[in-house]
């Protein structure tokens, strides 16, 4: 937790001048070189020399006043808190910084460690909301693979007042759902509202239904759009994964236009079964009330 407690203090004072409504958290041990989707981004630093891996930078606050040039941004899912919701309007975004952990190559010792970093982000969580006064359920919690874990963890540590809602982006599925460590996950009970997206449901991600509602763009299983072509089977595996948030970057700026159909199976959807069935729209703007599965069709164009 070294990336965490380094900079509690700077985030400590950031506090003082702006109000958070958002969390977003993440694993940080993600590629990014030569990433096409960042390039767009001026304010978008890679600061290490070679940036063959992201090594976690640093824990940033966020507003729509902070100065952009004081922000490092060294991830994908760090761009999608940011830059979509920064640059969007209205929201405060903090971003912690669990990389000393996260990049571990002993994936078990990583996944086993998301629910005691769970707790210490709950503790920071809730000083914050006893000195600021957010109300919890204004908060959105959002996290990536094992970091949906994590965002899991901290939201079950809040009993009387639950946070108002989490999001899972492709929540991890190694050492919990399969390849079992009986490992704690992300589930319904965590927030007041759970919506998860899964994009590599069975392999990297979690396949089962654990939120109040689950999305399963393209039946929820790699290979996703623009990933099919990678000859590398890993690599066609991670894109997938990554995909998820993607989506989820891609609902942010255009907020109606990924609608999802309910759905029992996606061999039901793929047969125009659930042509009549409720429909919303996944993503941000996913209502609280929505339950059960849901089931779309999406390709590389429609969310570039």
């Amino acid at each position: 937790m070294n990336g965490f407690y380094s900079k509690f203090a700077e985030l400590q004072l950031l506090i003082k001048d702006y109000t958070p409504t958002i969390i977003c958290l993440q694993e940080t041990n993600l590629t990014d070189k030569n990433n096409p989707s960042l390039s767009q981004y001026n304010i978008y630093k890679k600061n290490r020399n070679t940036c063959d891996r992201a090594s976690g930078g640093v824990a940033i606050f966020v507003s729509q006043e902070y100065p952009s040039e004081e922000i490092h941004i060294n991830t994908d899912i760090e761009a999608v808190a940011f830059i979509a919701y920064v640059n969007t309007g209205g929201f405060n975004v903090i971003t912690i910084d669990w990389s000393s952990i996260a990049r571990d190559v002993i994936y078990p010792i990583t996944a086993y460690t998301t629910t005691q970093v769970g707790s210490l982000f709950a503790e920071f969580l809730k000083k914050l909301i006893h000195v600021i006064g957010i109300n919890p359920e204004f908060i959105h919690l959002i996290g990536h693979s094992l970091g949906a874990h994590v965002v899991g963890s901290c939201g079950s540590y809040f009993k009387s007042r639950k946070i108002g809602r989490i999001t899972g982006l492709d929540p991890a599925g190694p050492g919990y759902e399969f390849i079992p460590d009986h490992l704690i996950h992300l589930n319904s009970t965590n927030a007041k509202f759970v919506d998860v997206i899964h994009t590599s449901a069975g392999s990297l991600g979690y396949y089962q239904s654990i939120g109040h509602v689950d999305f399963y763009p393209n039946s929820g299983f790699a290979p996703q759009p623009g990933c099919d072509s990678l000859l590398n089977l890993w690599e066609m595996e991670q894109c997938s994964h990554a995909y998820s948030y993607m989506l989820y970057t891609y609902s942010v700026y255009h907020k109606t236009t990924l609608t999802a159909v309910n759905c029992s199976s996606w061999s039901d959807f793929q047969h125009n079964k659930c042509i009549n069935n409720k429909t919303i729209f996944m993503g941000h703007e996913t209502p609280p009330s929505a339950r059960g599965n849901f089931y779309m069709k999406t390709n590389k164009t429609n969310i570039s």
